[in-house]
């Protein structure tokens, strides 16, 4: 005969540990490549919601991409950094503050942490930005070339965990002629130029112009329309030999 005593403590556990178990409920955050998972209690959005990050072991594709418009620059030149939201709901950021620069140190990524104030930016799904940054070493006097990338932190909610995004790695060029004073000779030269008070001189970018060992410092003019990121339709260029740091030719300009 089967007995059955045991039967109802059974049944009992089995219950105390369902409504146990449903009082939690754990969403994983993004993961960056050096940190450990960490659980949120009763977070929001749920798991299969978040933008999740890709890794090496995966090889899933990423929700969110930062990438450079190139992956060699002078110090001192502009950089075009573009961020894209692949995942389905948008994301939140402040502007340039949630850019983190980051050196390769052989084994690790370290990155720069800084006060900043900017305001909030809001990426749609399937929506892309592209910001204006300055190529620059995170080490002082360096005479080596610099790896580095960088780190987007930004949330899909206000008030949320924060997430990462990574950039593709790129090489700061530190030896040889650079355009790390391209801007500011540009701007003395501008004092004696007719042109000064139509200058905009927070809108600037730097390139490298390598046939001639040079630096092109391109201002855009006060109220000019932007015909792309960095590319005005109007402004004044000034060229600069990175050698000597002598002014070689100045012009305004109408795109």
């Amino acid at each position: 005969m089967i007995r059955w005593t045991n039967y109802p403590i059974l049944m009992v556990a089995l219950a105390l540990f369902a409504c146990t178990s449903s009082e939690r409920r754990y969403v994983p955050l993004a993961q960056d490549e050096n940190s450990q998972l960490s659980d949120v209690v009763q977070g929001e959005p749920t798991a299969s919601d978040l933008p999740k990050q890709s890794t090496s072991i995966t090889g899933v594709a990423p929700k969110i991409i930062v990438r450079t418009d190139r992956d060699l620059y002078r110090q001192g030149e502009s950089m075009l950094v573009t961020i894209e939201n692949n995942s389905a709901k948008p994301i939140h950021f402040l502007e340039i503050c949630s850019m983190h620069l980051c050196l390769n140190s052989g084994e690790e990524w370290i990155c720069e942490e800084r006060e900043c104030d900017g305001s909030m930016t809001v990426l749609e799904s399937r929506g892309d930005v592209t910001m204006l940054q300055e190529a620059k070493s995170l080490i002082i006097a360096a005479d080596t070339d610099s790896s580095l990338r960088y780190k987007l932190d930004y949330q899909v909610v206000a008030e949320d965990p924060f997430y990462f995004a990574h950039s593709n790695a790129f090489t700061i060029l530190n030896t040889g002629a650079n355009c790390q004073q391209a801007k500011e000779i540009a701007l003395e030269h501008a004092q004696s130029s007719p042109n000064l008070n139509s200058i905009d001189a927070s809108r600037a970018t730097v390139r490298w112009q390598g046939e001639n060992k040079s630096c092109m410092v391109d201002f855009a003019w006060q109220d000019a329309g932007q015909i792309h990121t960095g590319l005005w339709a109007e402004g004044y260029q000034v060229t600069v030999d990175a050698r000597s740091g002598q002014v070689i030719e100045a012009n305004a300009y109408e795109r």
